[in-house]
């Protein structure tokens, strides 16, 4: 369950694409991941102002699986941000699944963080904010749209 701003959503809501009772998110979702083996990000829409990552729980695999969604500042979603240190990029990248397509992070964000995050909270999902994965970082639109909006991300997100 995503909480915002005063009403909580069922996170199956947001990955529901034909619930008429979302804002555009749902809308967006469905196009939001391409058709390759590979993640690849897509343009934000003009609604959304950056993406959070919601992270799947307590797997039953050692897979790290996350959907990756448009949000605006409007929607005020509970989320806990994250600014991971990159870590030796000599080492062996991961490989997590966003949205049901392999992408790679590096070992220190796969082993600090994401497996020891999603051995926390309740529901299905929890929903983050990680600059190595909710930036494209290959484009500096993109890029420089997000770091600008840094500091609202962060003074918006949720202490755990």
């Amino acid at each position: 369950m995503i909480e915002s701003k005063g009403r909580e959503l069922e996170t199956d809501q947001l990955l529901d694409s034909q619930n008429a009772d979302l804002p555009p998110l749902s809308e967006s979702f469905k196009t939001f991941a391409p058709n390759s083996l590979d993640f690849s990000y897509l343009q934000l829409p003009e609604w959304a102002d950056f993406r959070l990552v919601l992270l799947e729980l307590e797997s039953q695999t050692d897979e790290i699986r996350c959907h990756l969604i448009p949000s605006s500042f409007e929607e005020h979603f509970n989320y806990e941000a994250l600014s991971y240190t990159w870590g030796d990029l000599s080492a062996e990248p991961q490989s997590i699944l966003i949205n049901g397509k392999r992408f790679s992070v590096t070992s220190n964000l796969f082993f600090s963080a994401l497996k020891r995050l999603r051995h926390g909270g309740s529901g299905k999902y929890r929903c983050l904010w990680i600059d190595g994965i909710c930036i494209d970082q290959t484009n500096s639109k993109d890029r420089n749209h997000q770091v600008a909006n840094m500091g609202r991300i962060y003074q918006n997100a949720q202490l755990r």
